[in-house]
Parts: structure tokens; sequence; C-alpha cells
């Protein structure tokens, strides 16, 4: 077989290949993220929110993302109010924290967030400070 004729089935297996990869299965649905069926599970934190605790989430970030970080925070706080054992607002708390430099709300909001979602708490700045300081210099 000539080298040309290697090289040919070569590519011709790679596109074969390839075009099965990324093919769509016949049965995954066509259905955009925004339509998503109403009886499919929770996926997130926020899924799992009432209307109130979700519209005061919603102002916060929106607060957040306007820099008004106090508002954020207030919002956030709301937010805890109307669903108190889940974890989404805790986060928002969080990170208005941070940007506030609250470090001491942040760590707060950070073993919050752990209690709710059984997760390892997420390391702030001044966790990562106090664990830097331990470690000893290569």
């Amino acid at each position: 077989m000539s080298p040309f004729a290697s090289r040919a089935r070569l590519v011709l297996a790679i596109l074969a290949i390839g075009g099965t990869a990324c093919s769509r299965a016949q049965n995954q649905p066509k259905v955009p993220l925004g339509q998503a069926s109403a009886a499919a599970p929770a996926t997130s934190p926020r899924d799992a929110l009432s209307d109130a605790a979700k519209a005061a989430l919603d102002q916060g970030n929106l607060e957040y993302r306007a820099g008004r970080y106090e508002q954020a925070l207030a919002a956030y706080r709301n937010a805890v109010k109307a669903a108190p054992d889940n974890s989404a607002p805790y986060f928002g708390i969080y990170m208005a924290a941070k940007k506030l430099g609250k470090t001491t709300l942040a760590d707060s909001a950070s073993g919050e967030i752990a209690s709710r979602t059984g997760a390892n708490p997420m390391l702030s700045d001044s966790a990562m400070r106090a664990i830097h300081a331990t470690k000893p210099k290569a």
C-alpha cells in the first residue's frame, strides 16, 4: 500500500471517529435550557428557593453587579430570612462581605455554606493567610 493511501485511510478514520463523537444522540432532548421541564429536579441551591427568597437574592445580585455592596448585603440578608436553610443567600453574603473587607462576616458565611451543603468550608482570604503562615517555607 502506498504512503498516500495509508495517510488517506488514517484521515478518513479520524474524520469518522470525530463525526461520531460530535453527533447528537437521537434520544437527547432538544429543549433550550430556559424551557426546561418544571418537573426537573432542582439543580442548584437557588432552584429550591421560594419566590420571595429568589426575589431578594436577585436584588442582591443586581446590587452586587452594580458595585453597591452594602445594598447587596442587605438584600442577601433578606434572602436568608426568607430561606434560612438554603446556602445560596449565604454565598451572596460571602461575596459582598469579601468586597467590603468584612473578613469575619465572610468567614461566618463560608461556615454557613459548609453546614448547609456538607462540603468543606470555602477558604476565605483570612483562612488562606492563616494556612500559609503555618506552612514552612521551602
